[in-house]
């Protein structure tokens, strides 16, 4: 539809709609500082594509595009240094918004609508490091937002819901640091968050409730400090296949099977929780578990198994 080349060259383009292309519909090309507002994009094959530059893409209807609706790249690992903001971004056949490569430090802020796209909300890859903030994303057919190995990010004040996999999926091989913080996750028939071999994660200070568990942790060791779980339909907590996360100081209530279980050989830090009406607040299978201070700080009903010992008389 429009493609715009040149090194630290301005572009403008705004009021188009820009539609049924076979090929991109907005290509913003290598150090391009374009700004894109208030344009309708729609069933191109990609809606917007931007390579290591600084653009601002702003106020558009980004919808039913054959691929993703906005795909940010980097090519020699030159800086990408985009912002995606106020967009609405739905039924694009692939992804709302795919970021991927080093150096791509996009923003994405304040999008009102990511929603009901055929792959993810959000999918970011290949090293990226973004910051997404102030979004609702929903309604999405894989993950609401995807942070898959190699990347790092700051998932900031999100309102993620009703994704038909986990509302945030994260970790893999050379999993970055990732901050997830004061967002409200809830009504995936997945999981709130769902994280493998997860690096340094810090989940804090989220809502995470109304969805299948609340929070599933495999092979991972994220400090989960500050959080309300609550009315999941299974666990709060599911801690799994060697994981030994920090939880501590969060609200763990409602939840129909357990606040926490615990499952193969994990051994979770568990301090200065408050758990309540959890049909079991705290499960565990694996007999070295722990729980410091004591159990007796776990009040209701809980499952600990007794370490075997051997008595001789």
């Amino acid at each position: 539809g429009i493609q715009a080349d040149g090194a630290m060259s301005d572009a403008i383009i705004t009021n188009n709609l820009i539609s049924m292309n076979k090929g991109t519909g907005v290509y913003m090309g290598l150090g391009m500082m374009g700004f894109i507002y208030k344009n309708e994009i729609t069933k191109n094959e990609n809606g917007v594509i931007m390579i290591s530059s600084q653009n601002k893409l702003m106020l558009n209807r980004i919808t039913n595009n054959l691929m993703n609706g906005v795909y940010l790249m980097t090519k020699d690992d030159i800086l990408n240094d985009s912002d995606v903001k106020m967009n609405l971004i739905s039924h694009n056949k692939m992804n709302g918004i795919l970021v991927e490569g080093m150096n791509n430090m996009t923003n994405i802020q304040s999008n009102y609508n990511i929603s009901e796209n055929g792959g993810c909300g959000i999918m970011v890859s290949d090293k990226a490091d973004v910051k997404i903030v102030n979004n609702f994303i929903y309604y999405n057919t894989c993950q609401g937002v995807l942070l898959q190995e190699s990347t790092t990010s700051k998932v900031h004040l999100n309102n993620i819901f009703k994704n038909i996999k986990a509302n945030i999926a994260l970790g893999g091989e050379n999993s970055g640091e990732h901050l997830i913080i004061s967002n409200v996750i809830h009504g995936s028939c997945s999981e709130g968050i769902y994280m493998v071999r997860t690096g340094s994660a810090i989940i804090c200070k989220n809502e995470i409730f109304n969805n299948y568990d609340g929070m599933v942790i495999e092979e991972s060791c994220p400090e989960i400090k500050n959080n309300k779980i609550r009315n999941n339909s299974c666990n709060g907590i599911l801690i799994c296949k060697g994981s030994c996360p920090l939880v501590q100081n969060n609200q763990i209530t409602e939840n129909e099977v357990a606040g926490i279980l615990i499952v193969d050989i994990s051994e979770p830090k568990i301090y200065s929780n408050q758990f309540d009406n959890n049909e079991i607040n705290l499960a565990s299978a694996n007999n070295n578990f722990k729980i410091s201070p004591s159990l007796d700080s776990v009040k209701g009903r809980n499952i600990i198994p007794k370490k075997e010992e051997c008595v001789i008389f």
